[in-house]
């Protein structure tokens, strides 16, 4: 019966500790709007990003408009937007935008993401494909770039964007705390055991 307690204990701490790291949706602008009927004219789209919150972050998504085509897009994070576009490339990844309305992802190396920085989410080669944006809202404006060539780029701050950012939160000391104290009990317990 004691080891079977044991055994419950150690699975508990593994749980905890995989709940606390695990990759999850830690982020998220407009989730539940609709992108509007259309399809991008433009090749190139920066969008603004400020996160409330510090993360590690793994995979970008958004949602495509049906009236536009499906396609492969190039996908960078970005540090900077200077007078000739994105600067400080962070991480690049590539996504198959789906024309459904429904989430689309592209998956990348970890980046550091520190909250109330502002970095651009850049797509490349959405000439043609579904807009993932809405005109209307209710929800938080989302300022974006949009460029022709990658040289001339044109702001407009009247879209709202939809996306969801998943990775990894770094931990509240909090949690830290609650996992070491759990794992410090355990060592006792199996101390104690292996007394008797």
């Amino acid at each position: 019966m004691r080891n079977l307690c044991l055994v419950v204990i150690v699975l508990a701490c593994l749980a905890a500790a995989t709940n606390v790291f695990a990759d999850v949706v830690v982020d998220s602008i407009n989730p539940s709007l609709t992108p509007v009927a259309g399809s991008w004219a433009t090749n190139w789209q920066a969008w603004v990003y400020t996160p409330g919150i510090t993360y590690t972050l793994t995979d970008v998504e958004s949602k495509f408009s049906s009236y536009g085509s499906s396609g492969t897009l190039g996908v960078g994070i970005y540090s900077g937007f200077g007078s000739n576009g994105p600067t400080g490339l962070l991480g690049s990844s590539t996504m198959f935008a789906n024309n459904n309305n429904n989430w689309s992802t592209a998956t990348f190396s970890p980046i550091s993401i520190t909250a109330s920085n502002t970095y651009y989410v850049v797509f490349s080669g959405t000439s043609g494909v579904g807009v993932n944006v809405n005109s209307t809202g209710p929800g938080a404006l989302t300022p974006y770039y949009f460029s022709y060539d990658n040289s001339n780029w044109y702001y407009y701050n009247g879209g709202y964007g939809m996306f969801q950012f998943s990775g990894s939160q770094t931990p509240e000391p909090s949690s830290i705390l609650l996992l070491g104290s759990g794992l410090v009990g355990l060592a006792g317990v199996l101390r104690r055991k292996t007394n008797l």
